[in-house]
């Protein structure tokens, strides 16, 4: 091999060598930041109307703890009025036409044969409308339906049938009459309860009889009452 062909060689084959260690050849750098971990959502509130949505890590760089903050909306405007609902079930009225008379007098009641006689009714109760001007009489301002509760005990000096009724006027009604046997001496109770159609400056009592000739003495206490509401 002569001199240039020796030349030409070694420029060759230095060339080559040069491109194969460019290829196998790297650079090594520094170790970058560690990736982050894990995300982890935590908190999440309501703010108040208008302020910014706000959210905060509470853990680490590497593992992070999210919470959030997120503003309420504001109200909205009222929506449309509904369908009107069924009508409810009546409820329960009041009234203020009352009126209530009652005894505590004893006064013995002296009864013929078969003749009603006015039960006392000496002592005014509550009353408003209904007036107590009349002895032994409750008077209706008005007409209208009416409750009446009435209550009598007594006892007789001889064994007869007594009869206790409401007395509208001058008429004893036939359909609040009570009547009992009783013993000669011994209290007997009446009570009963009704309701009347009642007309205005109707005077309403309570009216006592006996089949037998017989002298009632009211029992201590409360012996007698007549209690009138308006219903209706």
């Amino acid at each position: 091999m002569n001199n240039s062909y020796r030349k030409a060689y070694c420029k060759i084959k230095k060339y080559n060598e040069n491109r194969l260690n460019s290829n196998i050849c790297s650079i090594v750098g520094p170790t970058g930041p560690a990736g982050m971990g894990s995300i982890t959502i935590g908190n999440t509130t309501t703010g108040n109307p208008g302020t910014n949505a706000v959210v905060t890590n509470t853990g680490t760089s590497q593992d992070a703890i999210l919470n959030f903050t997120i503003p309420r909306g504001a109200t909205g405007p009222a929506g449309p009025v509904g369908p009107a609902g069924p009508q409810g079930p009546a409820g329960i009225s009041t009234t203020n036409t009352y009126g209530r008379k009652y005894d505590t007098t004893e006064t013995p009641i002296t009864l013929v044969q078969n003749v009603a006689s006015d039960v006392p009714l000496m002592t005014n109760g509550p009353a408003n409308l209904i007036t107590q001007g009349t002895t032994n009489k409750l008077t209706i301002p008005a007409t209208g339906i009416y409750k009446i509760d009435y209550y009598f005990s007594g006892s007789s000096n001889a064994a007869t049938e007594l009869t206790l009724n409401v007395k509208q006027n001058d008429n004893s009604l036939d359909s609040t009459t009570i009547s009992k046997n009783v013993t000669q001496n011994q209290n007997t109770d009446f009570t009963g309860s009704t309701i009347l159609n009642l007309t205005e400056n109707d005077q309403i009592g309570l009216a006592l009889q006996a089949t037998d000739a017989a002298t009632i003495t009211p029992e201590s206490g409360t012996s007698a009452y007549i209690n009138i509401v308006r219903i209706a």
